[in-house]
């Protein structure tokens, strides 16, 4: 029986694994245990834990660790109680493995307990770059202390090699969140129903993150993506929130007044998996700053435009616009879209290797386990 822990902090990671955390539970040899933190425990950000406590019966294990100060988010000292909490929790777990994804700053304490204790770490999404954001360094040093590494791309896997990392080591599976991506999403009239409002023949999905490595310009960015948009009256703006990132606080401030005062434009606190990439799928183009716009759109044949640093140095599908914090050229390249100048169509995803990421993950991760018992 292989003792297997998972460990999740948001939504966004959470909806990459739920595939895998499916695989797992199917498997007769696997006991899995989800450890729970970050956003998924907290009001402010939507709660998102009852998300998964429809989705599978694992046990959850609920590590609450956010702490705000003056109303804002406080990083360090949210590490420094997820060190305290997550230690307690992992003793009594008994997990001999443990699954982290991704860059999150939750995940890098965590993980570090783990490797005192000896447990073995499997990293999912290494070797990507994000040069915009802190996600880069923890990224790295998530790949340092790591046991096993689960590529999205060729060139990821090539990029934790030259770190000097053992190449029986790293599994290149694409990325799990694409997998079945287009298959069981909402359709409009559902999500119309269940959000109460109208999308209009045109929409856009925006969603805007803090670039953590530049906040002094947070709130100048910030007014020129809105000020950009404002112009397209006639075409549905419809918002997601912000993670849970210093600033956060102040976006979804901004973006909530914003949306008061404009009549085409909603504001949505919390998405399920699920009801945000329907929205994706059925919105004309992504603007802003989500590696959602990079990873999953192309899947979805949406169109987005990529703002800023915060994703500068990822692979991109050619459906992918670069664009810098300039109203002219973010007015320009909507435009475009909205008038059909650029049109979806199918579109390749370097994200997109394999057919059943998930089953190639759970299949590697247990041989190697068997190996090493």
């Amino acid at each position: 029986m292989y003792n297997i822990g998972i460990f999740t902090s948001s939504r966004s990671d959470y909806g990459i694994l739920s595939n895998i955390i499916k695989k797992l539970n199917e498997n007769i040899n696997v006991r899995l245990k989800i450890f729970v933190a970050g956003s998924h425990l907290s009001k402010v950000y939507g709660y998102t834990v009852n998300e998964i406590k429809k989705d599978i019966n694992s046990e959850l294990i609920y590590c609450p660790n956010i702490i705000f100060n003056k109303h804002k988010i406080d990083m360090a000292a949210s590490s420094n109680k997820l060190i305290s909490i997550f230690k307690k929790k992992l003793d009594r777990s008994k997990i001999k493995t443990i699954i982290f994804l991704g860059d999150r700053y939750e995940i890098l304490p965590a993980a570090l307990i783990c490797l005192l204790k000896g447990v073995k770490i499997v990293h999912i999404h290494g070797g990507e770059i994000t040069e915009g954001a802190i996600d880069n360094y923890i990224r790295n040093a998530m790949s340092m202390i790591s046991n096993y590494h689960f590529v999205a791309t060729p060139k990821s896997k090539k990029r934790l090699l030259n770190f000097g990392i053992d190449k029986k080591r790293v599994f290149l599976i694409g990325a799990p969140g694409l997998e079945d991506i287009n298959k069981y999403l909402f359709n409009r009239e559902f999500l119309e129903k269940k959000f109460n409002f109208k999308f209009y023949k045109q929409n856009i999905m925006i969603s805007y993150h803090p670039e953590t490595l530049d906040l002094e310009n947070v709130n100048k960015n910030l007014n020129i993506l809105l000020s950009s948009i404002k112009k397209f009256k006639k075409v549905r703006l419809i918002f997601s929130a912000p993670g849970a990132d210093l600033k956060s606080d102040f976006i979804k401030r901004k973006i909530k007044d914003f949306s008061n005062k404009n009549k085409n434009s909603i504001y949505f606190d919390s998405f399920g998996h699920k009801d945000y990439l329907s929205f994706l799928k059925i919105c004309n183009l992504l603007v802003g700053n989500s590696s959602s716009g990079i990873i999953e759109a192309p899947s979805l044949n949406t169109l987005s435009i990529n703002l800023g640093i915060r994703q500068r140095g990822r692979e991109k599908a050619k459906s992918v616009k670069d664009l810098s914090f300039s109203k002219n050229l973010i007015v320009k390249t909507i435009k475009k879209v909205i008038n059909g100048k650029e049109t979806r169509k199918k579109i390749k995803n370097p994200y997109y290797v394999y057919k059943n990421p998930s089953s190639k993950f759970v299949k590697i991760l247990l041989k190697n386990l068997k190996k090493r018992n």
